[in-house]
């Protein structure tokens, strides 16, 4: 796990780096040197300020927002601005992806101006569909004393929380919405466009691992396993859930707290306690459903763990165990690096893509191998992992739920493809110009 690459400095020479400061100056020469070398090119008006919404943007996001992710410290100073490693591999791949994919397009001969803008548009929806989901899906760990507050929370993206089906599904959509404004065709740009998917995919499973977010199951295979530190997602996780003090909360069909799972050898099972315990106290604090009795890092943080459970066959309809596990362990129970698992997948995934592309016949094999490949990889994947619980009374996660929903639509897209005419919009040529309008026959 490296969650945090560096720190870039607060100020230099007592001038600030972000906010009105120098990295706000190098925007500014730089949009000067770029206006000239438009002007120096012969680029028309309509092009320069096409690119002038996202100049902008650089410099909303300069003055704004990364003045508002610095890190603080004790004292109430700024640290400076941490390099996430989750947020350098998601741009590293987004980058990675959006050049692969321009570059493919110049050897096509086609003009790539449009493609650019159609990138952006999909990178810009795919990023704040990815943080979206991820908000929507887990809102309470935003909830702040201020509304300022759980909002700057919801920007702080560099720390993980994003969802991968997030990016794709906004992604995709922003993407179609531009292309059919711009009457550009559907399949041969998202046959153009899937390879990049992948590759992204992939990369941002790497910032995964850094940050330690979208974890698996505990492995039984030490030699296949990893520990992150405390204070990783899947740490939290495994000590909410009561795994570090050797047991497994979980509900039962009622709602109420149950033991699910009592570690064998463990302090817990010496104390007695055995799965399908009613749990009706922790710590002395009484609980009548899961999100209750989830164990709190700010008051249960203790190797000593209290439970008071129903025991109809008690006296007292009651029985207590205690149990201490010596010392809050440091690092989490081992787990399947699932994140890596799933950047090979993703690669080997992009290297199939990227072989078919040249060999298509009609417009539209590519991103249905993508609808039907990834869905199939994702819904394996989830088996292995253990951040998100079922939905709608089901064990399916809400990724396996939109994979089917992926696979069916893959269904109508191959249909589509097997009864279109056979050709490809976008051949592959080493002469510049304009894209064909209408299909040419390899």
């Amino acid at each position: 796990m490296l969650d945090t690459l560096l720190h870039l400095p607060h100020e230099l020479a007592g001038i600030p780096l972000f906010g009105f400061g120098w990295v706000l100056g190098i925007w500014a020469i730089a949009g000067v040197v770029c206006w000239r070398w438009y002007g120096q090119s012969g680029s028309s008006t309509s092009e320069i300020l096409g690119s002038a919404p996202l100049y902008l943007v650089f410099g909303a996001v300069i003055i704004f927002v990364l003045p508002r992710v610095e890190e603080i410290g004790v004292d109430g100073r700024p640290l400076g601005l941490p390099i996430r490693g989750f947020g350098t591999t998601v741009m590293v791949g987004a980058l990675s992806g959006i050049g692969l994919g321009l570059s493919r397009a110049r050897r096509m001969g086609g003009d790539t101006e449009q493609l650019s803008s159609l990138a952006f548009v999909v990178c810009v929806a795919g990023f704040v569909g990815a943080r979206a989901f991820y908000v929507i899906q887990y809102f309470d760990e935003f909830r702040r004393p201020t509304v300022l507050a759980t909002v700057q929370q919801m920007l702080n993206f560099t720390e993980g929380g994003m969802v991968i089906y997030g990016s794709v599904l906004a992604g995709f959509a922003g993407g179609i919405c531009f292309a059919l404004r711009h009457r550009m065709p559907i399949l041969p740009y998202c046959d153009l466009w899937a390879p990049s998917l992948a590759l992204g995919m992939a990369v941002g499973r790497i910032g995964c691992f850094c940050h330690g977010c979208c974890f698996s199951g505990v492995c039984a295979t030490e030699q296949l396993a990893v520990r992150f530190p405390q204070g990783s997602p899947a740490y939290w996780h495994q000590f909410r859930l009561g795994q570090l003090h050797g047991i497994r909360l979980a509900g039962a069909s009622d709602g109420a707290p149950i033991v699910s799972e009592v570690q064998a050898g463990s302090p817990a099972a010496d104390s007695g306690i055995h799965p399908g315990a009613r749990i009706l106290s922790i710590n002395g604090r009484a609980v009548t459903r899961l999100s209750e009795a989830l164990l709190d890092p700010n008051h249960d943080l203790v190797p000593v763990l209290h439970l008071e459970t129903d025991d109809p066959g008690s006296v007292k309809g009651r029985k207590e165990y205690s149990w201490s596990i010596g010392a809050i362990p440091g690092r989490s129970l081992p787990v399947y690096p699932i994140q890596l698992y799933s950047f090979v997948s993703s690669f080997l995934l992009f290297l199939v893509l990227w072989w078919r592309y040249p060999l298509r016949q009609r417009d539209g094999e590519v991103i249905g191998l993508l609808m039907l490949m990834y869905p199939i990889a994702r819904t394996l994947e989830e088996i292995i992992r253990d951040d998100e619980a079922g939905r709608f009374g089901t064990n399916l996660t809400i990724s396996q739920w939109i994979s089917l929903v992926i696979l069916v639509a893959a269904i109508p897209v191959w249909v589509i493809v097997v009864r279109g005419r056979k050709g490809v919009r976008f051949p592959l040529s080493d002469s510049p110009g304009n894209f064909p309008q209408q299909p040419v026959v390899q």
